[in-house]
């Protein structure tokens, strides 16, 4: 079968750091992915992928790639535009800072890229995120944004269980950490939307908990915390909380809530009221979440861009518009504060971005995690 070209533009400790995955990182009671974790591990891993050339604008991060997956000093390059001429990949991997992500993608997309796994989040304003979209689906590009856990099938056997009925209609999702909204909200605005099948969001009410105060006429000069509420066009209510409980959810719905606790190290079912076994104590009789393997969200992300190259089908489960929705989620948060708590109503029209002011800095590197590739 044929082995497609792989390159990374942005080359920090996500897009190639040489860790063990959410295993190492968060202990080993966690069944929400294994090995391999960062981008370059997947295209190393995979059987359909070969990693040929990277970009960075640090020489001291591209010595780094050199040294522990051996691309040859002239297949790194400073200049994305140059290794893109130059190496024609057929994929590229992009983990830099979300500001640069929209000309990155819209680039690589008229290069003739067909292929594009970007880290979240997506970009740092309304107006990028579309014309990214636009470039991409112009172009018939396959892309897939690394919100991780919409490819976990724990968080997959959720969604149906909360959506096929044994439970009732789903009702209420909660979410326990939105702080701070980019970097870590962006994987939870995601999964709420996951978890209630990509249903389209109607309205916003929030406030933000930190970075409120950061506003310079349209810029937002942090990545700031808050917390807020999302209703769903089918009735569906999210609440998007900041709380010490960390990366923890629950999925409500008539009959039964679904629960996942520490950050993926613990997942059960309560059936509630009619739905509950009456022999039990308790408001509802808890019962065993359906046994699933852990695996690596990484490589299911990369193989899915690999069957669209294969089949010339572009759509992909993290797609370009499910990214933007996610990705409008965030700048309500910001719009509904900046209006003093109101809702706001979607599609939003804002011009709010996020522009950080801040010296690069060098990626985060961390000796004691290391687990070389295979």
């Amino acid at each position: 079968m044929k082995t497609y070209r792989a390159a990374i533009i942005g080359c920090g400790w996500r897009s190639t750091g040489l860790y063990g995955g959410w295993r190492e990182r968060f202990g080993p009671s966690s069944r929400l992915a294994k090995y391999p974790f960062s981008h370059a591990q997947g295209f190393v891993e995979s059987a359909r992928t070969e990693f040929v050339a990277a970009s960075d604008f640090q020489q001291e991060t591209l010595d780094r790639v050199q040294k522990d997956y051996e691309v040859p000093a002239e297949h790194l390059y400073t200049d994305f535009r140059e290794m893109i001429e130059k190496e024609k990949p057929d994929i590229i991997s992009i983990g830099t800072q979300q500001e640069q992500r929209a000309e990155i993608t819209i680039y690589a997309a008229e290069a003739g890229v067909k292929a594009i796994y970007a880290e979240k989040p997506m970009t740092s304003s309304l107006a990028e995120a579309e014309a990214m979209a636009e470039a991409v689906e112009r172009n018939g590009v396959a892309f897939n944004l690394g919100t991780n856990r919409r490819w976990s099938p724990g968080y997959e056997t959720a969604r149906d269980l909360a959506n096929g009925g044994e439970y009732g209609d789903l009702k209420t999702i909660i979410t326990y950490n939105m702080d701070p909204i980019f970097i870590s909200g962006s994987h939870w605005f995601d999964l709420i939307n996951f978890l209630n099948c990509d249903r389209r969001a109607v309205s916003v009410q929030a406030t933000l908990t930190q970075g409120g105060d950061k506003f310079v006429g349209d810029v937002m000069t942090v990545d700031p915390g808050g917390h807020g509420v999302v209703q769903y066009e089918n009735g569906v209510t999210a609440y998007c909380l900041t709380t010490p409980r960390g990366s923890e959810q629950e999925v409500i719905c008539e009959g039964g809530a679904i629960y996942m606790v520490g950050n993926g190290s613990e997942w059960y079912l309560r059936r509630l009221g009619k739905h509950a076994d009456p022999g039990k104590a308790g408001p509802g009789s808890r019962e065993e979440f359906p046994d699933f393997e852990a695996t690596s969200a990484t490589l299911a992300i990369i193989e899915e861009l690999v069957n669209a190259l294969d089949t010339g089908d572009p759509t992909t489960r993290g797609g370009v518009r499910q990214a933007q929705a996610s990705n409008e989620l965030i700048f309500a948060f910001m719009e509904s504060h900046r209006r003093g708590g109101q809702h706001v109503e979607l599609p939003l029209k804002s011009n709010l971005r996020l522009q950080r002011d801040f010296d690069p800095q060098s990626e985060e590197y961390r000796p004691d995690k290391i687990r070389k590739v295979k």
